[in-house]
């Protein structure tokens, strides 16, 4: 009796870490995807996950480099960002971008390309000399977006 009782509880303990694992586990293939480069969500998803309040709170911090308030209000340290959705790359006359963000003017900052640049602007315009490592959280990339598509 003593060994079936001990064999039970070996396999309770065994259901039971399996079950603390499973309810655990994140989705691999999504947690992998949002950690490339090459990961873009639809704009429908973008839309229906994004929190525009929570990206405004972000953009607090481009504003210590950038100017988010109006169109004709000049750049600091990098350009303004107002209206960028939709816009070209390298669109200011009033601002001297590098020259990996000029090789790339005739682009468009749609929400796929900001969501890239955001992500790993190095990787994304390779000799950019804005000093950001990237905004990690896939989430707070599209609260941000989200949150910039308002500004027109």
């Amino acid at each position: 009796m003593k060994k079936s009782l001990i064999k039970n509880n070996s396999i309770v303990k065994i259901i039971v870490v399996s079950l603390c694992l499973i309810s655990c586990q994140s989705n691999p293939s999504k947690e992998v995807a949002s950690e490339t480069n090459n990961y873009v969500p639809e704009k429908n998803d973008m839309l229906q996950a994004a929190d525009i309040s929570v990206g405004q709170t972000i953009s607090l911090r481009c504003g210590a480099c950038h100017s988010l308030s109006k169109a004709d209000e000049p750049g600091k340290i990098g350009p303004n960002l107002f209206g960028i959705v939709g816009a070209k790359h390298a669109r200011r006359a009033d601002y001297a971008y590098s020259d990996a963000l000029k090789q790339l003017k005739d682009r468009t900052w749609t929400v796929d390309n900001l969501y890239k640049w955001l992500r790993d602007p190095e990787a994304y315009a390779p000799g950019t000399l804005m000093p950001y490592a990237g905004l990690m959280d896939p989430q707070d990339r599209l609260d941000l977006i989200a949150y910039l598509m308002t500004l027109k």
